[in-house]
């Protein structure tokens, strides 16, 4: 099918869900395959592409394959990308083989930057130089312990925001934190962690 009409932007793309996900071919004038992709929301994405992509003014028509989910989706984007050698795709790269695995170990919906960390992590263990390996993994290990600190001060920075800025009800932010209990919710917009609050802490009303 042809994409002259693509809007030049589309709806951001859903990534927390873990549903069907297209596995999308884009071709040129003389019928070579440019690139194989994946995502939900295929034709925001193809926006996406035209906005930063260089190659993109070369797309004259597509074809979609749907998955049942994502990690389907990146299983077939990977063997299609090897097989039929897309003009613009990366073959057989570190990130690319983490990516697969990632997709594999941890078949789950998340963000794009939570499942960007599960991959980056994937990565160390497609590095085929094991010196290499072992020094990248040695060098995050020694800032491990900081790691966690501030993505605990991102969280309790952005709970303050839902409730403060956005009018969200605790029990709603527990609910969007995965479930924990409103009373949770409190503690981690107050910077407390879950052994640190003493009895004499008392949580503030629902309103």
């Amino acid at each position: 099918m042809s994409v002259s009409n693509l809007p030049a932007a589309g709806p951001i793309e859903d990534l927390t869900a873990d549903g069907p996900t297209a596995v999308y071919r884009l071709y040129g004038e003389d019928g070579a395959l440019l690139y194989v992709g994946v995502s939900s929301a295929p034709k925001a994405r193809w926006a996406q592409h035209r906005a930063d992509k260089a190659w993109w003014p070369e797309v004259r028509r597509y074809t979609i394959e749907w998955a049942d989910n994502r990690a389907a989706a990146l299983v077939h984007e990977a063997e299609a990308i090897r097989s039929e050698t897309p003009r613009y795709n990366v073959v057989g790269t570190d990130k690319h083989r983490a990516r697969i695995t990632a997709a594999r170990r941890f078949p789950l919906g998340g963000s794009e930057a939570a499942r960007g960390l599960v991959e980056a992590i994937e990565a160390f263990a497609a590095i085929e130089d094991p010196m290499e390996r072992a020094a990248a993994v040695s060098e995050v290990l020694t800032r491990w312990q900081e790691l966690p600190s501030r993505l605990r001060e991102i969280r309790q920075t952005t709970v303050r925001e839902l409730r403060d800025e956005h009018g969200m009800k605790w029990a709603e932010i527990a609910q969007l934190l995965g479930g924990i209990s409103a009373a949770r919710a409190q503690q981690i917009a107050q910077g407390l962690s879950g052994h640190a609050r003493t009895k004499r802490e008392a949580l503030t009303p629902e309103r």
